[in-house]
C-alpha cells in the first residue's frame, strides 16, 4: 500500500467513523426514551446508569478515531 492510498484510507476511515458517531448521537438524542429501555433490557443496567455509560463510550470513542485515524492522517498529509 503505498502513501497516498494509506492518506486516502485514513481520510475516509476517519469521515466515516465521525458521521457514524454523529448519526447515532443524534439517534440517541431524538429517541432517547426507547433506546434507553431497549439498551436497559438487553444488558440489565438501571436506566439512571445509562447516560454515564452513553458518555464514556462516545468519549472512548472520539479518542480511538483520533489515535487511530485522524491523527496519522494529518501527519501523513503534512509528510506529503
Amino acid at each position: 500500500m503505498s502513501q497516498g492510498e494509506l492518506t486516502t484510507f485514513l481520510g475516509w476511515f476517519t469521515l466515516l467513523n465521525y458521521g457514524a458517531i454523529a448519526f447515532s448521537f443524534l439517534m440517541l438524542t431524538i429517541l432517547r426514551g426507547p433506546i434507553m429501555a431497549i439498551h436497559s433490557k438487553a444488558t440489565g443496567v438501571p436506566e439512571a446508569e445509562l447516560p454515564v455509560l452513553y458518555f464514556q463510550f462516545y468519549a472512548l470513542y472520539k479518542v480511538i478515531i483520533m489515535i487511530f485515524g485522524l491523527i496519522p492522517w494529518i501527519i501523513l498529509r503534512y509528510i506529503m
